[in-house]
């Protein structure tokens, strides 16, 4: 199948997905690490740190890929961690959605806009660091070309979409936490594992296309 034949096809059934009600709470809570809290949006505390993401999808290969990162370790927030392109917004940022875009271009060198926007996924609160999560999801025609930001990004992670969906690929980890060792609910990505936050929006994610059926 062609790169074109693919956005044919996973374009207008991702659009259709995001219009509909979103699995949310019930795909984010089977990824919870154990001890932490899942509180519903009515208790979420005031002054949280507003964030957004962008879960970037491009066909190759027959295959839809969506481009994870790993953090340098040093960082303060989630170092060492795997996660998507995205960051806390910023004074300047007009949106949300512009917050996602411009975290983009800077830790991975890929200029994304409004018209690459299929939708979005349900807000996560992350109680153990204060952040609130918007994921936005974005679809490019074709692979595109990274230039990493090495002060912020280690190495990049390609996910293969229609693979994971196929196969039942959760496990067990043990990671280590500023509180010690966690046995957690996981992914396993070449070598590294998708936990925390970034599992369970990848968990919504694929849920949610799960419930779509292919036309």
């Amino acid at each position: 199948m062609t790169e074109n034949l693919q956005e044919k096809k996973w374009v207008p059934l991702i659009r259709k997905a995001l219009s509909r009600p979103l699995p949310g709470a019930s795909a984010h809570i089977r990824m919870l690490p154990p001890g932490r809290s899942f509180p519903s949006p009515d208790q979420w505390p005031e002054g949280l740190k507003t964030s957004s993401v962008l879960i970037l999808l491009y066909p190759e290969n027959e295959e839809i890929y969506c481009c994870l990162l790993k953090r340098q370790p040093y960082l303060r927030n989630h170092g060492g961690q795997i996660g998507f392109p995205g960051g806390r917004m910023e004074e300047g940022d007009k949106s949300l959605l512009h917050t996602a875009l411009r975290e983009c271009r800077e830790e991975i060198g890929v200029a994304t806009g409004e018209q690459n926007i299929l939708g979005s996924l349900s807000t996560l609160y992350v109680s153990v660091s204060g952040f609130l999560i918007h994921p936005f999801v974005a679809w490019l025609p074709s692979k595109p070309c990274f230039s990493i930001d090495f002060q912020e990004v280690e190495k990049l992670l390609f996910l293969p979409v229609q693979t994971f969906l196929q196969e039942d690929r959760l496990m067990k980890a043990i990671v280590e936490t500023y509180t010690g060792s966690l046995e957690v609910p996981a992914w396993e990505l070449e070598g590294e594992i998708i936990w925390g936050a970034t599992a369970m929006i990848l968990a919504e994610f694929f849920e949610m296309l799960k419930q779509q059926p292919e036309e």
